[in-house]
């Protein structure tokens, strides 16, 4: 291979320099149990009213300092009842943030870095939805703690 004086490299040098041109890309990995989780909450606003509901009475009964987050909706289920309006059961995990209850807006808080006892619930909720998402109650609360080597 001929060269201009002044110009030569080896080989490896120019495949390393033009391999170090390359877009560097980072992609982000979520679980399609996560993606069909969001999708639900989007697409329902009567399941997005109902979880924020839930949430609230969470962070509002706790007697934790930080304020906990929705992770993920486990499970959830809509029946219609003889009675005007549903009924929907949900199950929720709830994971500590950094955020203290003092912060305003507490909506993107991170979550807290260790998985320590206490961190993590998963919560079960039975709420009574009338008149779509404009009258909610909550009907039932029960919660667990979530242990970190679950």
């Amino acid at each position: 291979m001929l060269c201009p004086p002044g110009w030569r490299a080896l080989p490896w040098a120019t495949l390393l320099l033009l391999l170090s041109l390359q877009p560097q890309v980072s992609y982000t990995w979520c679980s399609e149990e996560d993606l069909r989780s969001d999708q639900q909450q989007g697409s329902n606003p009567e399941l997005s009213a109902a979880v924020r509901l839930a949430l609230a009475m969470f962070n509002q009964q706790s007697k934790e300092e930080n304020v906990y987050r929705l992770e993920r909706i486990l499970n959830f289920q809509l029946k219609t009842v003889e009675s005007p309006g549903r009924v929907l059961s949900t199950q929720l995990l709830l994971r500590r943030t950094v955020c203290r209850k003092s912060e305003r807006n507490t909506d993107s808080c991170p979550f807290y870095p260790s998985l320590e006892p206490r961190s993590t619930f998963n919560c079960s909720f039975t709420i009574r939805s009338q008149h779509q998402e404009a009258q909610l109650s909550i009907l039932r609360k029960t919660c667990s703690i979530v242990h970190p080597s679950q």
